[in-house]
């Protein structure tokens, strides 16, 4: 089991290791680059569906994951398979990463916010809760107002928070991240599934080590349910 230490995916600064043959971790590839789509929920479900059975070595090569994570085979497996795998090896938070990476941006903040819910309860903090209802209206309702009033109530909740976290994952959804007054600075295309990755690893330590791996599976298959469609944001957020 991965002892609990932050991930590379928390820090917002942090760049994904350079994938063998020296590709930047944020270059756009044919597989990843129609994640960014914005359209209908239906579309969305259709290129998650396509990039979960899609072959795992443009992903593998992209992200170039370290230490144990490094070991996992890709070879001859599916997206998913990959990402099983990188579970089944205790690779939790890489296996998070891979997840998020693949999928559209807004189905993984909505996965995010599942994952907020599940550490949470049922009756999260007052600034939570503010926070989750401003995250899901944007995923429901994406525009750059709905996205600033977002980002806004994940700093007053606290960055270093899982809703944070996933305001954070809001704010890299967008074409720039600084407000509409100043000259755009666009965000590393991993910047939201590294904030989404960090807000699944607060909501599986949030009782403890030895809990973790089952608190792992459960947020897994949270992120497959979203990316199969089974978990949409037209359904009420539950755990």
């Amino acid at each position: 089991m991965e002892t609990p230490r932050p991930h590379p995916a928390s820090s917002p600064t942090s760049a994904a290791p350079a994938p063998p043959g020296g590709a930047a971790a944020g270059s756009p590839t044919p597989l990843l680059t129609a994640t960014e789509d914005d359209g209908p929920t239906l579309s969305l479900r259709k290129q998650s569906a396509r990039l979960l059975a899609a072959p795992a070595e443009p992903v593998a090569l992209l992200i170039g994951l370290q230490g144990t994570a490094s070991t996992v085979r890709w070879e001859g497996r599916t997206v998913r398979q990959y990402v099983t795998a990188l579970a089944d090896q205790g690779c939790w938070s890489d296996a998070a990463f891979v997840l998020a990476r693949v999928m559209p941006r807004r189905m993984t903040v909505w996965w995010g916010t599942l994952a907020v819910r599940f550490a949470t309860g049922a009756t999260p903090p007052p600034a939570v809760s503010a926070a989750l209802g401003l995250i899901e209206r944007w995923v429901r309702q994406p525009g750059e107002e709905t996205r600033w009033a977002a980002v806004l109530a994940g700093e007053q909740a606290g960055l270093a928070t899982p809703v944070g976290c996933v305001a954070q994952a809001v704010l890299a959804s967008g074409k720039s991240l600084t407000p509409p007054v100043l000259p755009p600075t666009p965000p590393p295309a991993d910047l939201a599934a590294r904030q989404v990755t960090a807000a699944v690893q607060f909501a599986a330590l949030a009782t403890g080590p030895n809990a973790a791996p089952a608190r792992y599976r459960h947020l897994l298959q949270l992120g497959f349910d979203v990316a199969d469609g089974n978990r949409s944001w037209k359904q009420p957020a539950t755990r």
